[in-house]
């Protein structure tokens, strides 16, 4: 059993305790969440309404014949939703993006009363704005070009635009119609809490959303560990168990 496939267990034992006082949950996207579903029993999902975060996890839920219960934000108050990260921090703060759905994402999580992570060992870092691994952001095909200066200015940055390889012409399109800009921090020109730092990007004309989830943290993590363990702690609290 590899490590994905491990921490989605323990947090399907998890849930399975607390289901029956759930009417709705948020499905996030990516390979963990994937693997999280694949030992879900329908059963369970058929008992609540589901709100999706991607198209991808839209069709992987219509595949299971779970078109009846899918449901957006505004329709139904979202209980929890259980969701994957590229990183973590034990603050509970996170990177995600790295499948170019982080706006869909940061709408659900917003409309949920407790947003949990699934991660493994290898997400947990001390600082976000590492450079070796680069904040997502979506931005406007409209002066994309613009908005990439813009982004290298403001935060001393180097800045991809997200392409699918070599070969395809054109850049990655999300859900939303929109581009991913890649944005490796180097130093930034005026030293700032990755708090204020989601703001300001999110504050960029051309800047759709932002891949730092930080306002507010998770509300629980749950991390696997090479070792064949899984621990979990709530941010707020501070506490780590196993």
């Amino acid at each position: 059993m590899d490590l994905k496939q491990l921490v989605a267990k323990e947090v399907l034992s998890e849930l399975e305790s607390r289901i029956g006082d759930m009417k709705c949950l948020g499905i996030g996207s990516g390979t963990t969440v994937r693997s999280f579903l694949s030992f879900m029993p329908r059963s369970i999902l058929q008992e609540v309404m589901l709100v999706p975060t991607s198209m991808d996890t839209s069709l992987i839920l219509r595949n299971l014949g779970l078109t009846s219960n899918l449901r957006e934000p505004g329709d139904a108050t979202i209980d929890l939703t259980i969701d994957g990260a590229d990183r973590i921090t034990r603050d509970g703060y996170a990177i995600k993006g790295g499948g170019g759905a982080l706006t869909r994402e940061k709408i659900v999580r917003y409309h949920s009363r407790e947003f949990w992570i699934m991660v493994d060992e290898t997400k947990l870092v001390d600082d976000l704005t590492s450079a070796s691994f680069p904040i997502p952001v979506e931005i406007l095909p409209f002066g994309f070009q613009a908005t990439l200066s813009l982004l290298e200015e403001m935060f001393a940055a180097k800045v991809v635009l997200r392409v699918l390889n070599e070969k395809k012409l054109g850049p990655i399109v999300t859900d939303n119609g929109n581009y991913i800009a890649d944005v490796f921090i180097e130093k930034a020109k005026t030293p700032v809490s990755v708090v204020d730092l989601e703001k300001k990007m999110k504050s960029l004309p051309g800047v759709v959303e932002c891949g730092l989830f930080t306002t507010p943290p998770c509300d629980r993590v749950f991390m696997a560990k090479k070792d064949g363990t899984v621990y979990s702690w709530n941010p707020s609290k501070g506490n780590v168990n196993s």
